[in-house]
Parts: C-alpha cells; sequence; structure tokens
C-alpha cells in the first residue's frame, strides 16, 4: 500500500511539471550557466577617435544539455577596476563607467545583448560583465583603444581678415577661404588673447560666421583653423572686436621693400690752363686729353652724371692772372697796330679836293712839309 502511495505521488509531480511547462515555460528553466553563455568583441582593437566603435555581443544560456537560451535577463557592463573619460556605451554620455540593458535590445534575440564602446583615449579598456537578475559573473571583455592614423592631406592655414560687431551681442567674422580639400572650418575665441575657451568646431565651408549670445562691450579674440577629415591645420592670425561696438580689423602687416642703391658718378673737373705759353689749339687738345667724356665718344653718357658747365677761360683771362705787364704790352701793341692801320687807311682813301688859286701856295707847301 505505501509504495503505491509513493508511486501515485510521483507520477503527480511528473504530470503537474509538464502541464506547467507547456502553459508558461518561461516560469521554468533551467540555471544559468556562465561556463556555456559566450562573450565575443568585435573587433577586439580600434583606433581611438571617439567615433570607431567595438561591439561586445553577450549571450546567455543554461546548464542543460544541450545549453538553451535564457531569455529577458538584464546584463551590467562595467569597467574592470580602472577609470576612462572618454568612454562613451551605446553612445551615451561620455566618461560613464558601467550600463545594464535587457537582453534582446536592438532587434537581437530574447537572450542577447549588445553594447558599443568608443573613446578618444589611448589605452586597453577592460570590461566586468554580470547576469544582474541572477548575479553570475561572466567572462570578462577588453578593447585595446590605440593611437588613430590620419591618411589626409593638412589644410592651409585661412587669414582672418574681419571682425566686427553687427549688434550688442553678435560679431561677424570674414576669412580668406582656403583650397581644397577642406571638409569644414573651426572657430575658437575668448576673452584674452591667446587663449580660446569657446568657439564652435564645425561652422561649415563658407568663410563667414557670426558669433552670437556675446556680452555687450566685452573685447573678445578670435582665430579660425581648416579641417580636412582627420587632419587639422593651424590657427589664422588673431582678430579683437567688443561686442556692441564697430572695431577696425587689426592690420596684417607687409614686408617692406628694401630701395635699390643707384651709384653716383663723380663729377669731372675740367683741367686748368697752367702756362700762358700753350696755344690755342695745344689746350683744346690738352682738354680733349684730360676728359674721359671726349676722349672715349663710344662712352655711356647715362652712366656718369654730368657736373654744372662753366664758361671758358679766354686767353687774354689766363694772361691777366698771370702777368699784368705781359697784358698791358699786348694791348699797347694792340692799339698802335691799329692806330696805324688807321692812319694808312685814312690816308689812302682820303679824296683830293680842289682849292682855288689862292691857296695854291699853301698847298705847295703842305706837300713839301710831308
Amino acid at each position: 500500500m505505501e509504495d503505491r502511495c509513493k508511486k501515485s505521488l510521483l507520477f503527480s509531480i511528473i504530470f503537474f511539471y509538464s502541464i506547467a511547462s507547456f502553459i508558461s515555460p518561461g516560469l521554468v528553466y533551467a540555471a544559468l550557466s556562465a561556463s556555456n553563455s559566450t562573450v565575443t568583441v568585435e573587433p577586439s582593437s580600434v583606433p581611438a577617435s571617439g567615433t570607431n566603435t567595438a561591439t561586445i555581443t553577450v549571450k546567455l544560456l543554461d546548464d542543460a544539455n544541450p545549453p538553451g537560451p535564457v531569455n529577458n535577463h538584464r546584463v551590467e557592463l562595467s569597467l574592470a577596476g580602472m577609470t576612462d573619460s572618454n568612454l562613451v556605451i551605446n553612445g551615451g554620455i561620455k566618461g560613464a563607467s558601467n550600463l545594464t540593458i535587457q537582453t534582446g535590445n536592438s532587434g537581437n534575440a530574447a537572450n542577447v545583448a549588445t553594447f558599443t564602446v568608443s573613446s578618444n583615449s589611448v589605452q586597453t579598456d577592460k570590461f566586468n560583465i554580470r547576469d544582474v537578475d541572477q548575479n553570475v559573473s561572466l567572462s570578462q571583455a577588453s578593447v585595446n583603444f590605440t593611437s588613430p592614423s590620419c591618411g589626409d592631406s593638412t589644410p592651409a592655414t585661412p587669414t582672418l581678415s574681419q571682425a566686427i560687431s553687427q549688434s550688442s551681442s553678435q560679431i561677424k567674422l570674414s576669412w580668406t577661404a582656403v583650397s581644397d580639400p577642406i571638409s569644414y572650418y573651426v572657430v575658437s575665441y575668448g576673452i584674452s588673447s591667446g587663449n580660446y575657451i569657446y568657439g564652435n568646431p564645425n561652422v561649415g565651408k563658407q568663410n563667414n560666421y557670426t558669433v552670437g549670445f556675446l556680452s555687450p562691450g566685452t573685447t573678445y579674440y578670435f582665430v579660425i583653423k581648416a579641417v580636412n577629415g582627420c587632419s587639422s591645420g593651424s590657427y589664422s592670425n588673431e582678430l579683437s572686436a567688443i561686442a556692441g561696438q564697430n572695431s577696425t580689423p587689426t592690420p596684417i602687416p607687409t614686408p617692406t621693400s628694401i630701395p635699390t642703391l643707384s651709384p653716383t658718378a663723380t663729377p669731372i673737373q675740367a683741367p686748368t690752363v697752367a702756362s700762358s705759353k700753350y696755344s690755342n689749339d695745344q689746350k683744346i687738345k690738352e682738354n680733349t686729353t684730360n676728359n674721359p667724356l671726349q676722349a672715349n665718344p663710344t662712352q655711356n653718357p647715362q652712366n656718369l652724371q654730368s657736373p654744372t658747365k662753366k664758361p671758358a677761360r679766354t686767353l687774354i683771362a689766363n694772361i691777366m692772372t698771370k702777368n699784368l705787364g705781359i697784358l698791358a704790352l699786348v694791348w699797347g701793341l694792340f692799339f698802335i697796330l691799329g692806330g696805324l692801320f688807321l692812319y694808312f687807311n685814312f690816308k689812302k682813301e682820303k679824296p683830293i679836293t680842289l682849292k682855288p688859286p689862292e691857296q695854291e701856295e699853301s698847298i705847295e707847301k703842305l706837300d713839301i712839309k710831308d
């Protein structure tokens, strides 16, 4: 009788367990197995660019044989005893250290949870993975964030040409565009020179931008730079402007050209007659020999600077400066010769005048006297 009761009780338990499993399979399951559950990382190494991501996939399985899925469990991903201020999990806030999600997220199967991680820190991040519902630790995962490499060419440096106040809280910037390839421009500014604590990381490919929400009467200092893909150019020149006050852009210094010096020829002084014993022909020949412009007529006169022309000294002036006695003698001879010339000329051309008979005697006396 006792054996028959035991068999009936066992049969009832098996029967009700089978009915419950058929009606509500989620209420009856085997235990979660950490060894059967899987954790995969793809890829295991990514550039630390902040945009490249690695995917961590967690698949929950039980300890049955063969293993079956463990559905609708919460799974936690957390840093394993380390920090990463640039870590982003599933697109959340930067610097997060853990995240808990439900299996079946993002269109996955009911027993699968996926995490995406990215960072700007060059380091290896290690993660602990835990089933929150059964408090079972699963395998660890690690992602190596490497130094990003960039093959994009560095863009040229733009020139910031204007910073003009448009209103009490707006300043418009203008700059010279650089040649392609270029992705966008970055505007940076601050309230002290060289300290740019504000800005817009992407203003597009335009060559002007209006900065708003400024404090009236405050002086702001602006710079810009061009970016091509992952390669960033150098900052431009700095311009300042006061919000609410029109300002003149800071001029860009231009190099001053060095004047070219032209050689100046030394004036050539005409030779002075040394003595009166030279004739006029000899003096002319001497002047010609000592004057390089006359001695070499093929020489380019443009290469020499002509001196101021001085009046030529006459022979009489030279004689006057040397010997006044000789000058007096010459003048005396000149007057004597001139007088004789006039005398004989006057006597030869003197007309013969007929006189009356009463004067014939006087005429004969005059002829005898001559």
